[in-house]
């Protein structure tokens, strides 16, 4: 999940990628909210001290999530070419 990869320290991240370079695809899971920069989009403080990657810039979850799909050498697809690929 998105949360995980946005907000997780660098350890987790790496952890992460290492684990999904073994497999022959994964899904990552990720909500819009996820990609909102609190102070930028105006999201209220209470929200911001529920939601830990709210504390996160965009700037920085764009470098964290870039970073991670370059670990693990991702390449995009639906999960639709997923499901024919391996139909």
């Amino acid at each position: 999940i998105g949360t995980v990869l946005l907000a997780g320290g660098g350890p987790l991240r790496r952890h992460v990628a290492r684990a999904m370079r073994r497999r022959p695809f994964w899904n990552l899971e990720m909500h819009g909210i996820e990609m909102c920069d609190a102070q930028a989009d105006g999201i209220p403080d209470a929200l911001v001290r529920r939601q830990p990657d709210l504390r996160v810039s965009l700037e920085e979850k764009r470098a964290r999530l870039e970073a991670v799909l370059e670990g693990v050498g991702a390449t995009l697809a639906t999960l639709r070419e997923v499901a024919e690929r391996f139909a």
